[in-house]
């Protein structure tokens, strides 16, 4: 199989069938001599889904040009390929979310997560706009002195995959003194 054209941005090719698997040449025994492969091109151009389509089968000399006089049996192939889509991977830091206010009285004096940072996966133009990953909001109302901890879901956006979807939210608060 000789892949021709470029497929729509960001995009693969998996796995690939060609039927029949064997053919049989003939002509002239001096040209069949030169034969070195014979290929059904198959053209990407602006494909972006798993397809089939039936191709010629065209026999190759050793610089790559057809052989002329060759007798190729069957004539055409059915070729069947899966295309998908490239992913790329990024580290981006976790940005814990709240709401709410703390009882009077009270602030926070740091908000850890863990992890700190995750592994997000999907297309490189969806990555490319993200610098960080956002948590649900984490509500203060309820918050006490010292460190609370609660586990919170991240906010994945739309074709965006990480293995990690919960992380733990440290939140220190402390009483303020008041006069």
């Amino acid at each position: 199989m000789q892949f021709i054209g470029d497929p729509t941005a960001e995009v693969t090719v998996g796995k690939t069938l060609i039927v029949p698997n064997q053919i049989k040449i003939s002509g002239p025994s001096s040209n069949v001599a030169t034969v070195m492969k014979v290929v059904a091109r198959v053209n990407l151009q602006n494909r972006e889904l798993e397809f089939t389509e039936a191709t010629r089968l065209i026999p190759l000399g050793p610089d790559g040009q057809e052989v002329e006089n060759i007798t190729v049996q069957p004539e055409k192939a059915t070729v069947t390929a899966q295309l998908f889509k490239q992913l790329a991977r990024a580290n981006l830091p976790v940005k814990p979310l709240t709401v709410g206010l703390l009882a009077p009285g009270y602030q926070v004096t740091g908000i850890t997560t863990t992890p700190e940072k995750v592994e997000l996966t999907a297309v490189p133009d969806v990555l490319a706009k993200m610098n960080q990953v956002n948590t649900d909001p984490v509500s203060l109302e309820d918050l006490v002195a010292g460190d609370n901890e609660r586990e919170v879901r991240l906010q994945l956006p739309a074709g965006v995959t990480s293995p990690v979807t919960i992380v733990k939210v440290k939140i220190q608060v402390r009483k303020i003194n008041q006069p």
